[in-house]
């Protein structure tokens, strides 16, 4: 992907790569404060739900959004989706599993290991971290979870955006 760090007109580029992917909502916003100067950034919905953003960074795409470890496992084992859609970001393109992968319960709670508690409350009573997270410490967040989700990645290449589009659309994570 060529590089938009301070392209002027990088918005006419990202809006292409986009629609080259399948993602044709684009929504309009205050500019990026950033490495590409921009006001645009993709949207996938589920019904009406916006459940993945896409950013564009200087050479990658930035996106959030919760996917299940199936599917990121699945996006993994493919050849382009090894090397170009990185887990979490990572440069190291890791597998979708610990420490890249988050943990919830059945009431949306994320999972967290009981021995972090004491440094999660050191933190909130410094006002670094929140408390009105929805959040619980258990013994160990893999076993309790019921659901496993890769919730961001760094993905690289024009291949690796089509492929994560595909891949949601194809298991019905996005209409």
């Amino acid at each position: 992907m060529k590089n938009l760090a301070g392209v002027a007109n990088a918005s006419a580029f990202i809006h292409q790569e986009l629609l080259a992917a399948g993602i044709s909502e684009v929504v309009h916003a205050v500019p990026v404060r950033g490495e590409v100067p921009t006001n645009i950034t993709g949207v996938l919905r589920k019904d009406d739900v916006e459940f993945f953003t896409f950013v564009r960074a200087w050479y990658y795409w930035s996106v959030d959004g919760m996917v299940p470890v199936e599917i990121a496992w699945e996006m993994y084992n493919d050849p382009n989706g090894r090397n170009d859609v990185r887990v979490a970001g990572h440069c190291g393109c890791p597998p979708p599993e610990d420490p890249w992968v988050r943990y919830y319960d059945e009431d949306g709670n994320q999972l967290y290991p009981a021995e972090q508690e004491a440094e999660y409350r050191r933190l909130v009573k410094k006002g670094i971290a929140r408390e009105d997270r929805a959040i619980r410490f258990v013994t160990n967040p893999a076993a309790e979870a019921t659901r496993t989700v890769v919730e961001s990645y760094n993905i690289d290449t024009a291949v690796g955006l089509k492929l994560f589009v595909d891949t949601l659309r194809k298991h019905g994570l996005v209409d």
